[in-house]
């Protein structure tokens, strides 16, 4: 198992201390393999050592300016900072340069949303979803801007199908309710409702778009 491999390792396990260890065996191994120091940098900007994490990205690039995940790192370095457009600039040289993973393009999408810029953010959200259709994260995120956009019906099957795939998702049962009741199916979206809170009896939004409901239900 190499240095990267051990630290990657180590990385899945939690074990920060020992994947800075691995890493930087990796650097003083091989100085001149950008590799190292691209996975330096993810360790550091998990531990939220931003500067030294960014330091690590650049000199990536100075090894190889074609280093896409280090221009991905870069841009969740500037997303953590909610510095949006910035990081899309980030994520976009990191697809120019031929990262095609659903993350890259779930933060794009992602990056859109905070601006809120739906419309934007949509297709990249649609193309991560279709690259990764069992991640639930991407999943609502989709269905949020589906959502946003007023295309209801398809908001709801997505949330649907997160909600069927993962009985205790509250927030995508909820969600599924909001779009029953926007499309006027307004007993589905008590009975969603309910079922929200006995999933979670302190889903907020839950009680408040209930008691919204029935008084105007009452005042009919």
């Amino acid at each position: 198992m190499t240095y990267i491999e051990q630290g990657i390792k180590y990385m899945q396990d939690e074990n920060y201390e020992m994947a800075v260890k691995a890493f930087n065996d990796a650097i003083e191994a091989e100085p001149d393999n950008p590799v190292g120091y691209i996975n330096f940098g993810h360790v550091l900007a998990h531990l939220n050592e931003d500067v030294r994490a960014k330091d690590f990205y650049e000199k990536a690039l100075e090894l190889d300016p074609k280093a896409a995940t280090a221009y991905y790192g870069l841009g969740n370095l500037l997303f953590e900072k909610a510095q949006y457009k910035q990081a899309i600039r980030q994520y976009t040289e990191a697809i120019d340069l031929g990262l095609t993973e659903a993350d890259v393009y779930f933060m794009i999408g992602f990056s859109h949303l905070k601006r809120d810029d739906f419309k934007l953010a949509l297709p990249f959200l649609m193309h991560a979803s279709e690259l990764s259709p069992n991640d639930r994260d991407i999943a609502m995120q989709y269905g949020l801007a589906l959502a946003e956009l007023s295309q209801l019906d398809e908001a709801y099957r997505v949330f649907d199908g997160v909600y069927k795939s993962h009985p205790t998702h509250a927030d995508a049962l909820y969600n599924r309710a909001l779009c029953d009741l926007f499309l006027e199916r307004t007993d589905e979206a008590i009975k969603d409702l309910n079922c929200v809170l006995d999933l979670d009896p302190e889903h907020t939004l839950a009680q408040g778009t209930l008691m919204q409901i029935e008084q105007i239900l009452d005042q009919q």
